[in-house]
């Protein structure tokens, strides 16, 4: 099969039981956001949370609608009805999962995360504010790049500072390509930025992704149940 057809078969899987996405024809590094977004899900499944997909009133839908470029968290005039997860497990605070969402950084500039996990009380006051969230309150994220040849070492140093900005209380902040780069992974590696390579369909990269996703949400879990 093709790179949109794997990436595809993934992203249908978790959709709700007859449910359909409007993301068929996006780019493949649209595609590739949503494939990273199912990898945190799944590891959510993994740990026993149980997953809805939720409009942006709140309301569970069968019908998925992403992002394909950056965007409020919150609706305006003209908005489209975006689609998040959420993710339940009592007796911690849910969780939301997001494609493309703007976050608000450590310097109040404002900078897109590709895949974030919030805590649903945070979106929830965000969309009725119309405030961007706070890097201080992601769970994860992670810096989504679907590339046809190796990472340049540009995108890297670029993912540094983002990091940087975005670093929050659990400090958990993911560089996943579907390629890589030696120099690349060795400088992110040393300097304990949790990168990933090779994450595509028909790898075992995805299923170690989920794995540090697993150790995120469980260490969430162990600190917020009540």
């Amino acid at each position: 099969m093709s790179d949109r057809d794997d990436l595809l078969e993934v992203i249908r899987t978790m959709l709700p039981p007859g449910g359909t996405s409007l993301i068929e024809q996006s780019q493949l590094s649209d595609l590739f956001e949503a494939y990273v977004l199912c990898g945190v899900v799944r590891a959510a499944q993994a740990e026993g949370w149980a997953v809805s997909l939720r409009d942006m009133s709140g309301t569970a839908t069968d019908s998925a609608l992403f992002r394909r470029s950056p965007g409020n968290i919150y609706g305006g005039t003209g908005s489209q009805n975006f689609t998040h997860f959420v993710l339940s497990r009592t007796p911690a605070p849910p969780l939301e999962a997001h494609i493309g969402i703007k976050i608000a950084g450590k310097s109040d500039v404002v900078h897109e995360c590709d895949v974030a996990l919030l805590p649903e009380e945070v979106a929830s006051f965000c969309r009725w504010h119309h405030v961007h969230p706070r890097n201080s309150q992601l769970v994860l994220f992670a810096e989504c790049k679907f590339l046809a040849g190796n990472v340049p070492l540009y995108l890297g140093r670029g993912f540094v500072g983002l990091d940087t900005e975005l670093k929050s209380q659990y400090g958990e902040c993911y560089f996943v390509a579907n390629t890589s780069s030696s120099s690349v992974m060795k400088m992110l590696a040393r300097q304990k930025r949790r990168p990933h390579e090779e994450v595509r369909p028909g790898t075992d990269r995805f299923e170690t992704f989920q794995a540090a996703c697993r150790v995120t949400l469980q260490n969430y879990f162990m600190r917020r149940r009540t």
